[in-house]
């Protein structure tokens, strides 16, 4: 950034931006920061020459839910010159946003450490596991140190308060490692190699469920145990799925955009069709029966 005075150019900032293209540039009332707005509908906010904040962000990144409380983030700053990464949003059922946290660069989906009851999510930029208490101002939190994996897709909490991250190991295999809730391995294959990269995970009952939206699987492992993945759902129920959560009782919610359908899968029954919504996002339930979703930067909600 340079600044002019009376015909002279001076520069103000080393700070970049990278590739992103600026806008237009505003000053703060308040308190005389800049804000700098970009052509993707990033905010950017420089207090001084030296900092360089993420102030808003379009909704982009990882979604998820703790109760009743929907967060999403936007992601698109992350990896642009010398911005600390994107936003945290608490999302409100009407459609408010509030913001939580800057230096949020995860995707996929939230979830909630059985732990301590923080939001935990896998940052595939930094390869490592962060989390955030949902307090504003706090800042994420490192849980699995960066560099320590390579493309983590996301993280299945467990009821002791251990985490389970899906990740590439040395092979070019997916493995899913094992990590108690201070972020120290237990077990680096706690279920061993598969080809594909799963896009969704979670708890369901006693089963840790993967979803494969380019084969159309479902595969399993005792969360017990762990060992290797085996078929979840059998049959001609073959969703696309690209995220899963869980209902109120345990049971499977299936978030398949192929086929326009959200579906609910028990352990032991067959899949029911629920809602005709194309989100690739997971779905939640907000304590009245409704469902939400936050896909890219559109809110849904679906009524009982």
């Amino acid at each position: 950034m340079q600044q002019f005075d009376s015909g002279a150019v001076a520069q103000w900032s080393a700070l970049t931006l990278g590739a992103a293209t600026v806008t237009s540039i505003a000053r703060s009332p308040a308190d005389g920061a800049i804000l700098l707005f970009t052509a993707d509908g990033t905010v950017f906010r420089m207090p001084d020459a030296a900092t360089l904040q993420t102030y808003g962000a379009p909704l982009s990144g990882a979604f998820g839910a703790n109760g009743s409380t929907l967060y999403a983030g936007g992601t698109a700053a992350c990896g642009q010159g010398d911005s600390d990464g994107g936003v945290l949003y608490e999302v409100r059922l009407d459609g408010t946003l509030r913001w939580v946290s800057d230096h949020f660069c995860g995707t996929r989906v939230l979830t909630v450490s059985f732990a301590d009851g923080r939001l935990v999510w896998a940052d595939p930029a930094a390869g490592g596991v962060m989390a955030e208490d949902g307090i504003a101002g706090g800042g994420p939190a490192v849980v699995v140190a960066p560099g320590s994996l390579t493309d983590p897709r996301f993280v299945i909490p467990l009821a002791d308060g251990s985490l389970l991250v899906p990740n590439r190991d040395t092979n070019g295999q997916y493995e899913i490692s094992h990590y108690d809730a201070s972020g120290n391995l237990l077990d680096a294959a706690w279920s061993p190699d598969i080809v594909d990269a799963p896009d969704g995970g979670v708890l369901a009952g006693a089963n840790v469920v993967l979803s494969y939206a380019s084969t159309q699987q479902l595969l399993a492992a005792p969360a017990a145990s762990g060992g290797p993945l085996v078929a979840f759902a059998t049959g001609a129920f073959r969703p696309a799925a690209t995220a899963l959560s869980v209902d109120v009782s345990n049971d499977l919610v299936i978030s398949d955009p192929t086929s326009a359908s959200v579906w609910v899968l028990p352990a032991s029954g067959s899949a029911t069709l629920i809602a005709q919504a194309d989100a690739a996002s997971p779905w939640f339930y907000v304590g009245d029966g409704r469902l939400v979703t936050v896909d890219g930067d559109e809110f849904e909600l679906v009524m009982p």
